[in-house]
């Protein structure tokens, strides 16, 4: 269950439903290869341990310490049963109605097949949680707010994350802005030599917001610019060989999509620009020895005449962007060269 836990907060991360956390990869051979149903397998094939290769040192602490809570609160085992009975029939039911949304939007099932599961599995699952239901004076309520409390936690961090993405996005499109370099009296823009690598969020082939700032705000562009997006699939693992996808914008700018499994290890962005290099996607262009990396920096202003909700809502998604891992360290950026440019952004 601590793999699981692991391996289910680092897929969360990477599709994006939860803060940056600390990751550490603990096999040599194979890196992050976590995967809950492997804990399955574990008692069968003790081999399988360095597929555990994943530690989230929070996730860790924040086990320990509600293991302590819960056993110095209930004192008696009978109540942790009920608690840890209702959590374990509440997910049966979870999963079995993910899976029928499953069967219908993505597999197309006929009709048929899904009310022969529903009318056996799915009916034992809703046995079982409502006889566990009657549980709930003893305790099992507890595992109920956990739940919850996360489920809040996550809401949080995706609608506030995408607000402020519809908040601040570019609509220049990256062979609108190529041809302005081109076309149109640059002099009072100076350019450095240097290969400028910006980290885009959006998958949307637009003028990176931080790129922008750059420019109308310092007057400074590279003399290469490397637009980098980092796309984080729906499946656990990208093979090697459809893992980049170059795309030469014009002789100055460039695009390169990083598609990485939610279950594969966090991309290490200046070995990423190595194998850029190493492919020879650059023919034409000049490159110097100068390397910089810029990534954008948002600060949030809360108006103070929102709902309270809305207020509580923000304060919690700041207070959980205040304690993420930065970005820098999340991608294995050198400190000393990268560049962070703050946006401020009134609600």
């Amino acid at each position: 269950m601590i793999s699981g836990s692991f391996s289910l907060v680092s897929q969360a991360i990477a599709l994006g439903h939860v803060p940056r956390m600390k990751i550490y990869h603990t096999s040599p051979t194979i890196y992050g290869q976590g995967s809950f149903a492997l804990c399955l397998l574990f008692f069968l094939d003790i081999l399988l341990i360095e597929k555990f290769a994943v530690y989230l040192p929070i996730v860790n602490w924040l086990l320990m310490i509600l293991c302590v809570v819960l056993i110095v609160a209930f004192k008696h085992s009978t109540d942790l049963a009920s608690m840890y009975g209702l959590a374990v029939a509440s997910n049966m039911v979870g999963t079995s109605v993910v899976l029928l949304l499953v069967m219908h939007y993505v597999w197309r099932w006929k009709l048929w097949k899904i009310l022969l599961y529903c009318c056996t599995l799915f009916v034992l699952d809703l046995l079982l949680w409502t006889a566990v239901m009657e549980k709930m004076a003893s305790f099992a309520w507890v595992s109920l707010l956990f739940g919850g409390f996360f489920a809040v936690i996550m809401h949080a961090w995706t609608s506030c994350r995408a607000e402020l993405n519809a908040r601040s996005p570019s609509t220049l499109k990256l062979e609108e802005f190529a041809q302005t370099l081109e076309n149109e009296d640059m002099h009072q823009v100076m350019s450095i030599d240097s290969v400028g690598v910006f980290l885009d969020s959006s998958a949307a082939e637009h003028v990176p917001v931080v790129l922008l700032q750059l420019m109308n705000q310092m007057a400074l562009l590279p003399k290469t610019i490397l637009i980098l997006h980092v796309n984080f699939e729906s499946v656990p693992f990208v093979g090697c060989d459809d893992q980049l996808e170059y795309t030469k914008i014009s002789s100055r700018i460039h695009r390169v999509v990083l598609n990485v499994g939610f279950a594969d290890p966090k991309p290490n962005i200046l070995e990423v620009y190595h194998r850029v290099i190493a492919a020879e996607w650059y023919e034409g262009s000049t490159l110097s020895s100068n390397l910089l990396f810029f990534i954008g920096n948002r600060e949030v202003l809360i108006n103070k005449r929102a709902s309270y909700a809305s207020i509580c809502k923000w304060k919690l998604y700041l207070l959980l962007e205040s304690n993420q891992t930065p970005a820098y360290k999340f991608f294995f950026l050198p400190n000393h060269l990268t560049l962070r440019l703050g946006q401020m952004i009134e609600l």
